[in-house]
């Protein structure tokens, strides 16, 4: 039993990117040990053994050990202290089920690739956590992109949770503990797990519809810039010696003035340019200054005229 809450301690911090020597892990284990036997007393002597246990592996640890606030560690050590003691009652003949053990041998070797593997980081691990409800979780297509672990802790539960709530669950509620969140999947009931996937479902759904909001409102305020300052794009003047490409069109803005133009027209003619609601229009023949054709003066009326 020691030895397997070693194992399972050395397994936490490999998953928290973190590693402390043998005589910080030999004490570690025997704290956890009498937490799993029940001897730390009633509630609160059980949560000072476990803040001490914080503390040690704090101030013993080195690596990225607090990398996630206290109260998440604590949590994760007071599993393996629950899952120890749930072993010892259950005794040896009745072993922990089949699903179960195969996912025991199977976290090692993946908290281990994940040590060894590049990590992908705090920031990522935000963005998945924030992008994993818009995924297709019910769905059983695309399970190529699933992580093996998701697929680990779908046969755990029999595939009775869809692998997207798993993959959220394992992501943001456990911050990638496979042992928290293998002890979540056989500790609740049917009725815990389908109310936790339904409350799920329904953030999806909610964040789906503000998404959808957020985009209409993005295109009806388009609208109204566009109708409030008539803004029309207009292409620039192309110049047939420029072979350039294609340039965005310009953007201008007809500015109305608040007076009203002075100027009337009568039959398509301008008739005023003050305003004048009356104006007085000449009907006579204009004259044309007495001209009437080619005038014949003295002195120009030909040969044999004197």
């Amino acid at each position: 039993m020691e030895w397997e809450l070693r194992t399972h301690l050395e397994d936490l911090l490999i998953t928290l990117d973190a590693h402390a020597d043998d005589a910080v892990l030999e004490y570690a284990t025997g704290v956890l040990q009498t937490l799993a036997d029940g001897d730390g007393g009633d509630d609160e002597d059980v949560a000072d053994h476990l803040e001490h246990l914080d503390l040690l592996l704090e101030g013993g640890c080195e690596g990225n050990y607090t990398a996630i606030p206290p109260a998440e560690r604590r949590s994760r050590l007071a599993a393996i202290a629950e899952a120890a003691r749930r072993a010892a009652r259950a005794g040896p003949s009745s072993g922990p089920p089949a699903a179960s053990q195969d996912l025991a041998g199977g976290l090692h070797g993946l908290n281990l690739e994940r040590r060894c593997s590049s990590s992908s980081g705090s920031s990522s691990s935000r963005d998945s956590c924030e992008n994993v409800c818009h995924e297709s979780g019910g769905s059983a297509g695309g399970t190529d992109a699933v992580p093996a672990a998701v697929r680990e802790l779908s046969a755990l539960c029999s595939g009775r949770l869809c692998l997207g709530f798993l993959q959220y669950a394992l992501e943001c509620r456990f911050t990638g503990s496979l042992e928290a969140m293998a002890s979540f999947l056989l500790d609740s009931d049917d009725r815990e797990l389908k109310a936790s996937e339904a409350e799920w479902q329904e953030t999806c759904l909610q964040d789906e519809r503000e998404r959808a909001r957020t985009q209409l409102l993005e295109v009806r305020n388009k609208q109204q810039i566009l109708q409030k300052f008539d803004l029309r794009p207009v292409p620039q003047a192309k110049d047939p010696r420029k072979h350039s490409s294609k340039s965005e069109p310009l953007m201008i803005t007809h500015k109305s003035s608040g007076k009203e133009s002075k100027v009337r027209y009568l039959e398509g003619r301008i008739v005023s340019q003050k305003g004048e609601k009356f104006i007085i229009e000449k009907t006579a023949e204009e004259w044309d200054g007495g001209s009437r054709g080619k005038v014949f003066t003295k002195g120009k009326r030909g040969k044999g005229f004197t």
